[in-house]
């Protein structure tokens, strides 16, 4: 696998969020996925589960939710030896700055990718 340089994977980041309708509404998707999980533990999601996202399933699979630090849907694109990780945080999230120092930030404290 050739890993992209930084701005090559922004790139893609840009293109695919195009792709999937805007930022705007990538951000309103995962908002929404983040109050259907509140409370629970979050994690990996089904392939039924992903299809019920139609925004954020025109960049790929939607992987899961995490409630870490910071709280993060994320997606994958791609296979395993080109793909590629869209991360949407959750909005407010301070701790999504910490992020800039291993992934590329797309429209500040929001949408990262990284491979």
């Amino acid at each position: 696998m050739k890993r992209r340089d930084a701005n090559e994977l922004r790139r893609l980041g840009v293109n695919l969020i195009d792709k999937a309708g805007g930022a705007v509404q990538i951000c309103k998707e995962a908002d929404q996925i983040f109050e259907m999980y509140s409370g629970q533990d979050g994690g990996i999601f089904s392939e039924e589960e992903s299809a019920r996202f139609p925004i954020l399933s025109r960049i790929g699979l939607v992987r899961g939710i995490w409630f870490e630090n910071p709280t993060f849907v994320s997606v994958h694109y791609g296979n395993h030896m080109d793909g590629a990780f869209i991360v949407i945080v959750r909005k407010g999230d301070e701790s999504a700055a910490r992020l800039r120092k291993t992934w590329i930030e797309i429209v500040t404290d929001r949408i990262y990718i990284h491979e």
